[in-house]
């Protein structure tokens, strides 16, 4: 399942942006030069295409949701790398706990 999800990515991100399995069922997408509008509608993209994508499995399929938490570091001045991750995953939190399969935006 996470190569599944990996390659799922992989396939539908841009060259120079980077994903990467953050633990458990969680993964970080860095999208350079890429502003926080641009990044909602690239999660959104990838949430719609992630609910509407099957994994075949023995005579069946499965489907799945995903969430997005964004966070953008140009919206923050004297920012880390760090506090950029601690926004998204404190959104990507209130996304799953306000009912799963969205995009939220700090």
């Amino acid at each position: 399942m996470l190569r599944w999800i990996g390659d799922f990515f992989r396939e539908r991100l841009r060259t120079n942006d980077i994903c990467a399995r953050q633990g458990g069922e969680e993964f970080v997408i860095l999208l350079p030069e890429t502003d926080t509008e641009g990044a909602t509608k690239i999660a959104e993209s990838l949430r719609q295409q992630f609910e509407n994508h099957a994994l075949e499995y023995n005579d069946g399929e499965i489907r799945f949701t995903c969430s997005f938490g964004v966070s953008a570091l140009a919206d923050f001045a004297n920012d880390s790398l760090e506090s950029l991750l601690k926004r998204a995953d404190k959104v990507l939190y209130q996304a799953k706990g306000d009912g799963r399969n969205r995009v939220m935006v700090n």
